[in-house]
């Protein structure tokens, strides 16, 4: 799970509170700086993320 840290629309709690929906055997919650759309300042390190993520 990515989210903001001001992110006023997903606190950090409500992003950790996903855990629950899943059967995958970990989770983890990775913070970046800025609001909702966070992704937009932080483009290279989400796309890492998500490249590590899906190749495994």
């Amino acid at each position: 799970m990515l989210t903001g840290d001001r992110d006023p629309k997903t606190s950090l709690d409500d992003a950790q509170a996903w855990a629950r929906h899943t059967t995958a055997d970990s989770f983890e919650v990775k913070v970046y700086p800025g609001g909702h759309f966070f992704v937009s300042d932080q483009t290279d390190d989400v796309i890492k993320v998500l490249d590590e993520h899906f190749r495994g």
